[in-house]
């Protein structure tokens, strides 16, 4: 059984916490290092750094990585959807920008990431809503999180792909999550796994 936990480029230069995570976990997930906003800049420069450091630490101690994430509406870079006014780019330019970074990301860590959390908590809340309003679906539409994991699977066919999101054990969240698997299998796309967050709502802290 695989036990794991968030860690960070920061939070690794302290030597009590590394040793801590060797001995207590068998995996890792790298916390921000992963997300756009680390790992490209809006002229398409590309700095791997940050996640390097971290793949470099699990490697050197055997634990298998966890990428988190693709596509989320926070921690990303909004020229990717939107353009300088803040209006949703054509559906054609928004594709191309996803197939592109989502690519080079993939490729860079290809083999040496377990799983990939490819779209990130893009399940609406809101009753009678299915989908968040977000800039990857203004500017997409509807099946944008079934081209996120098309894009995910030909770019690094090997490597595990999972939707990721916060409290689907709660009834309506459940079947709109189950609505979501069930669409993505039926149209031949790959997915291998939900991930999902539990808030506590007496500290609101999440549990992974």
């Amino acid at each position: 059984m695989l036990i794991g936990c968030c860690v960070t480029t920061a939070g690794l230069k302290d030597p009590n916490l590394a040793t801590l995570v060797v001995e207590q976990f068998n995996c890792i997930t790298p916390e921000y290092e992963l997300m756009p906003e680390f790992m490209v800049d809006e002229g398409w420069k590309f700095t791997f750094e940050r996640g390097d450091k971290v793949l470099a630490f699990a490697e050197e101690n055997h634990l298998p990585v966890f990428g988190h994430m693709l596509v989320w509406q926070f921690v990303t870079r909004k020229w990717l959807f939107e353009d300088q006014a803040g209006k949703p780019l054509a559906r054609e330019k928004a594709l191309s920008n996803l197939k592109r970074y989502i690519n080079e990301v993939m490729h860079h860590y290809h083999g040496r990431i377990k799983a990939w959390n490819v779209v990130n908590e893009a399940i609406s809340d809101k009753d009678g809503e299915y989908l968040k309003d977000t800039p990857a679906l203004r500017a997409i539409g509807d099946d944008y999180v079934e081209k996120v994991f098309e894009f995910a699977h030909t770019a690094d066919p090997d490597v595990e792909l999972y939707y990721n999101d916060y409290n689907i054990e709660q009834p309506d969240k459940l079947g709109k999550t189950v609505t979501l698997v069930r669409s993505l299998k039926a149209n031949g796309v790959r997915i291998d796994a939900v991930a999902y967050k539990v808030i506590t709502s007496s500290t609101g802290r999440r549990r992974i």
